[in-house]
């Protein structure tokens, strides 16, 4: 059973208001807003997916203005990744709408109910991960 749910879970994709940030960019550019990444790996490992799932958001974001990629300062074989002004607005645009589906889903559950489910979905998330550590060693 907690299989099927986390399946379906999965399945739910949340679509963004019309010229608001999708999930995955609004993370994304979330990430960035906490500092700049020196690599792509380095945001995928801060993100927790894998590099090839942040490559194509990153090209995206850089394409409509809400993100830069260049050439490290220190290191020129790095390339720093950092929020542009555009980015930071999309975020606020976006925050908006995020703390509304927020407030209604954790209306929906209560706030107890709301904070169980995030603490066990947290332990669900870090048990998919152990097994996945596990099976790939």
């Amino acid at each position: 059973r907690l299989l099927d749910v986390l399946v379906q879970l999965k399945r739910v994709r949340l679509q963004p208001p019309d010229g608001q940030l999708a999930p995955g960019e609004y993370v994304l550019l979330r990430q960035l807003e906490e500092g700049p990444a020196k690599s792509c790996r380095e945001l995928s490992r801060r993100l927790g997916v894998k590099p090839a799932a942040v490559s194509g958001l990153l090209s995206r974001l850089e394409q409509r203005g809400y993100l830069t990629r260049g050439e490290s300062r220190c290191d020129r074989r790095r390339i720093d990744i950092a929020l542009t002004e555009a980015g930071r607005t999309a975020l606020r645009k976006t925050a908006d709408s995020v703390g509304r589906q927020s407030a209604f889903l954790t209306a929906q559950l209560g706030e107890e109910d709301a904070g169980q489910f995030i603490t066990l979905a947290n332990r669900v998330l870090e048990g998919i991960h152990r097994f996945q550590a596990e099976r790939n060693q």
